[in-house]
């Protein structure tokens, strides 16, 4: 069974050794757009580890055109999850000041002063946080390190396009395969 369903099975060391020693690396487009999702510290992890294995990488042509499409997109997204967390901060902040305020007849009597001063630091810090990831983010449309980096990996290692008749012989197998409920697709 092994002979037949070899990937199915764990590796020996190694192999597993052999194999990141000299493979090519192909990424699609969402591992790439990630970057734009992940924490910074999981940015720069990824982007670390990538750059060690950036001489055996590669791009194929989509994956290439799907990053620089989407890429504006995906930035958008996060500025836009940003300000939604900063409303959302701002709302829960009002109602809980209310409570703790002095002025309010339902104050919770058990919040010293120095507590709410702690409170108000910590969410003033957190405010600040989301700004800096807001300017952060919305100077990627200019200046962007990760993108100069991915295009510096990939330079001299893109793929390209298909040509109409290659594509148009794609299609055609792919339709039968659908038809024919052959994998992939």
């Amino acid at each position: 069974m092994k002979k037949v369903f070899p990937f199915h099975f764990k590796l020996e060391d190694k192999c597993v050794r052999k194999i990141w020693k000299s493979a090519t690396f192909s990424f699609d487009a969402n591992v790439l757009l990630h970057f734009y999702r992940y924490s910074p510290q999981t940015r720069s992890d990824l982007l670390e580890t990538i750059e060690k294995v950036s001489d055996r990488s590669w791009l194929s042509e989509q994956a290439g055109s799907e990053y620089l499409k989407n890429r504006p997109k995906v930035i958008s997204q996060e500025i836009e999850n940003l300000n939604k967390a900063k409303d959302e901060l701002k709302k829960a902040n009002g109602v809980i000041k209310g409570r703790l305020s002095d002025d309010n007849d339902r104050s919770h009597p058990f919040f010293s002063e120095s507590s709410k001063e702690k409170y108000a630091a910590g969410v003033h810090s957190v405010f600040d946080e989301l700004q800096r990831s807001l300017d952060s983010f919305s100077s990627l449309y200019s200046d962007d390190p990760t993108f100069d980096k991915v295009a510096e990996w990939f330079d001299g290692k893109t793929g390209s396009p298909f040509s109409s008749d290659e594509l148009e012989k794609i299609y055609e197998e792919g339709e039968l395969r659908y038809k024919l409920k052959t994998p992939p697709g």
